[in-house]
């Protein structure tokens, strides 16, 4: 697991993001599906791309591929 998604799991605690970190995370999460996520961090990913979307702050380029994501995560939540 990269560094990015780490932190992106220990988040759900309590803590916050810098928008390089955002990057990271996204352009890591463009690369993986649903199933490779935890059980118990899908729900934090779904509510993470939701509010990067609702903040603009998905990448062009990988804005496909995280909305392919949270449909999954959303659907099989």
């Amino acid at each position: 697991m990269s560094p990015a998604i780490s932190k992106l799991y220990q988040v759900k605690n309590g803590g916050e993001l810098s928008p390089q970190e955002c990057q990271k995370i996204n352009t890591e999460l463009s690369m993986i599906e649903a199933n490779d996520i935890p059980k118990e961090q899908r729900e934090n990913v779904a509510d993470y791309l939701a509010s990067a979307f609702n903040h603009h702050s998905v990448q062009p380029q990988v804005a496909r591929q995280l909305e392919a994501l949270l449909q999954e995560l959303q659907e099989n939540a």
